[in-house]
């Protein structure tokens, strides 16, 4: 009963209620259904779907699109925490506006939704700025504050009510016309001739082109009125024609329509009364007293109108120039310059700087963990993390500097008037002590931290692209050594771009050229020295360097994409080669392991290419595994959770690689369907010199041995190492010592062979 109160309470309020379940594939939510709803809802869609309990969302966004609001139910169910947000929803009908949307888990799969309509709170805030912009004589509100659907700025609707009044105007003329032409004595023609006049003008105006070409084109046809009827008084005596009772009228029309584009209200209206009079008088004086009254009542208050009605168009398309083009260079989310304005301003600083004023800087910042937020708590929390962090920025900068944010979580600030360098390195420390202090997100504190990049220019040399990719380059240095801290770009820097650029050009080519290859490493059994498995690992055969080492381009390839290309090669040809090897020697189950790409599961249709490349092998998917580091892991868990699932319903096996070196490693073996895992190197070339290194290869083959996952000791090298690993009781060997990685052309010598004589012959022995 107290339910049903609580319905109808909002509903008595204008509030929309409803309970929405997620619909889920494995682990990840695919869709969300209603399982409830008010009568509010319930009428808003009934026209789509007629009753909206029971029918998915995707359903619904097929006629009013809210999709932007899933992030904020998956957030709420992630964090276990209300969420809320202000959006501008479309609803059905091409209904919508501002809605303050509240999200409420209840349990692990269901939320209830609060929305509450404050579009005329939005649009009372946004006169309220902008009359305190005007006051201030400051320029209109940034792109945020309107949006493209506004009514009030819509050049349509406007040019609509232009239209509108001019239509009445010109009716109202026809009435006169009407009325006039009763009474005796009246030239009814020139009556007819005005009243054409003014509806053919009201069929003009609005087809004039309404943007910053009006004043030009109204001002010309003016003055070609004027200059044609100066000619003609002055040559032809034209106030004493016939025409002129139809002419002068127009001609005055188009001076008090002109007369608007001052954008002075009330300009017209002076300007018809005075025109009324000089029309009068030139009739008058041409012999035609007996009809000029009749133009000055007809023509001039339809001039007038028109006049205003021009005035009103001209003031609210400036003003809506002025907001496109302020939408066009501002960041719609923080109200920051975008890139564009930015470069044009950082040009202009450069140009200051050639004429000998000072020096400047440009600072690229990079927000670290940004993504962490945004995929643990959701994108209304991401959102509001990047609205605090533009606010300190512009806090915390000199009022001369410049913030501009370029999408994403990158800034970048223009610092002007700089002696030396030691000025710009101020400013990045009290930058990066900023964005350290935590966010307040709802009730969390979140701390992320930033990376900066600077590049100082003191003679103005370089163009502001440059300059800007100058520090983009030296804020990735300092993410490399470590995120949190600022590096200034230097000459080694150029050279190292220049390197990585003819690397990447390179790179490009190599596939289709064929010049990698694919080596293979044995992966050893620990208990009887028998090669189990080879792990498939590129090289590149590159012209002019011999063969190169994955180190020095894998990462060139995933931050290029290329490693998409490069990782479905590679897994092609290591199935193709493993299957060789089931048909050479089938009396033997020899796997091959493939390292997958954060870039390659996140792109979605890894499951696919895993299954094209199987099929095209005719490879057991038993005898593939998939090697994926703990980065993966972290980057997108819940959706990387259903493809490894989906992965490991084909057979597949699922390793981690470098184990011990991420985040989290424990919680990731209870959650994610792992198989297997690899000590990183690290641990093993310290064995023999650390205790505590000894101590944690032991606990975690312990660990591993109780929840029945397979250990493999990577990176051994030498015999102590691998008396250590065997002592400990490792599955699974592999490093320099036994082998390194071959060419599949001589691994058949090595399948023959076995390890376990070679570990008995060093003092090693195998159980």
């Amino acid at each position: 009963m107290r339910e049903h109160c609580h319905i109808a309470t909002l509903d008595a309020c204008g509030d929309g209620y409803a309970v929405l379940r997620a619909v889920r594939t494995g682990e990840t939510i695919i869709d969300w259904t209603v399982i409830d709803a008010n009568g509010l809802v319930q009428d808003r869609w009934q026209g789509v779907v007629g009753d909206v309990v029971g029918v998915p969302l995707s359903l619904l966004d097929a006629a009013a699109d809210n999709s932007a609001l899933w992030g904020l139910y998956g957030a709420a169910l992630h964090t276990g925490e209300r969420q809320e947000t202000d959006i501008e929803l479309i609803l059905p009908a091409g209904k919508g506006g501002w809605r303050r949307v509240t999200v409420v888990p209840v349990d692990d799969d269901t939320v209830t939704v609060l929305t509450r309509d404050i579009t005329r709170e939005r649009h009372f805030e946004l006169a309220l700025e902008q009359s305190r912009r005007t006051l201030r004589g400051l320029s209109p509100a940034p792109a945020r504050a309107r949006h493209a659907s506004d009514p009030r700025i819509s050049e349509p609707r406007l040019l609509g009510r232009s239209a509108a009044l001019l239509f009445f105007g010109a009716g109202s003329v026809t009435v006169a016309n009407t009325l006039l032409s009763a009474l005796p004595g009246v030239n009814v023609a020139a009556l007819r001739m005005t009243g054409f006049v003014s509806i053919l003008t009201a069929l003009f105006v609005p087809l004039l082109p309404w943007s910053r070409h009006l004043r030009f084109v109204a001002s010309g046809v003016v003055l070609v009125a004027i200059g044609y009827l100066v000619l003609s008084d002055q040559f032809d005596h034209f106030s004493r024609s016939e025409s002129a009772v139809a002419v002068y009228p127009i001609f005055f029309i188009m001076v008090v329509a002109w007369s608007g584009l001052i954008q002075v209200r009330g300009a017209p209206t002076v300007a018809a009364c005075l025109s009324g009079l000089a029309l009068g008088g030139i009739l008058t004086e041409g012999g035609h007293g007996s009809i000029g009254l009749q133009c000055v009542i007809v023509t001039m208050p339809a001039a007038a109108v028109l006049g205003e009605v021009m005035a009103w168009s001209s003031r609210r398309v400036s003003n809506l120039v002025g907001l496109e083009l302020d939408r066009s260079l501002h960041d719609p989310l923080t109200a920051l310059a975008n890139r564009q304005l930015f470069i044009d301003r950082a040009e202009q600083a450069l140009a200051r700087v050639r004429r000998g004023e000072h020096s400047l800087a440009v600072l690229f910042v990079d927000l670290d963990r940004f993504k962490q937020v945004n995929d643990s708590m959701g994108h209304a929390a991401g959102d509001q993390l990047l609205i605090e962090a533009a606010a300190r920025l512009r806090e915390l900068v000199r009022q001369s500097d410049d913030v501009a944010r370029f999408g994403g979580d990158e800034f970048a600030i223009l610092c002007e008037d700089l002696e030396h360098q030691d000025g710009a390195a101020v400013i990045a420390s009290r930058v990066l002590s900023s964005l350290g202090v935590p966010f307040s997100l709802g009730k969390r504190h979140v701390s992320i931290g930033a990376s900066i990049g600077i590049a100082f220019s003191g003679d103005g040399g370089k163009t502001a692209e440059v300059i800007l990719q100058d520090a983009d380059a030296a804020m990735y240095r300092a993410k490399d050594a470590g995120r949190a801290r600022f590096e200034f770009f230097d000459d080694n820097m150029q050279r190292e771009i220049a390197t990585r650029m003819e690397l990447e050009t390179s790179l490009r080519q190599a596939v289709s050229r064929k010049e990698l290859r694919v080596f293979y490493q044995p992966i050893v059994a620990a208990d009887s020295g028998a090669i189990v498995g080879f792990e498939a690992l590129v090289r590149w055969d590159r012209p002019g360097f011999g063969l190169v080492a994955p180190g020095s381009f894998i990462a060139v390839a995933e931050e290029t994409g290329m490693i998409i290309d490069i990782g479905s090669w590679v897994l092609n040809e290591a199935c193709a080669q493993a299957a060789l090897w089931m048909a050479q020697w089938p009396g033997r189950r020899l796997c091959v392991s493939v390292n997958i790409s954060s870039r390659q599961v996140l792109r979605g249709d890894i499951v696919e290419i895993v299954r094209d490349a199987l099929s095209n092998s005719g490879l057991d998917p038993t005898l593939l595994t998939l090697e994926l580091t703990e980065t993966t892991l972290i980057d997108d868990a819940i959706s990387v959770q259903a493809i490894l699932r989906n992965l490991r319903a084909q057979g597949v096996t699922i390793a981690l690689d470098d184990f011990g070196t991420g985040y989290s490693s424990l919680t990731y073996l209870r959650t994610f369907p792992i198989d297997i895992i690899k000590i990183d190197g690290s641990f093993i070339r310290t064995i023999e010199t650390e205790r505590e290194a000894a101590a944690i290869v032991a606990a975690v083959i312990s660990l591993a041995k109780s929840l029945d996952i397979t250990v493999i000791a990577e990176g051994i090298e030498t015999l102590t190492q691998l008396a250590a690993v065997v002592d400990l009781d490792c599955d699974l060997l592999q490093g320099y010592l036994l082998s390194h990685p071959t060419e599949a052309e001589a691994l058949p010598a090595l399948i023959d062979s076995s390890f376990a004589q070679f570990g008995r012959d060093h003092g090693v022995k195998h159980s």
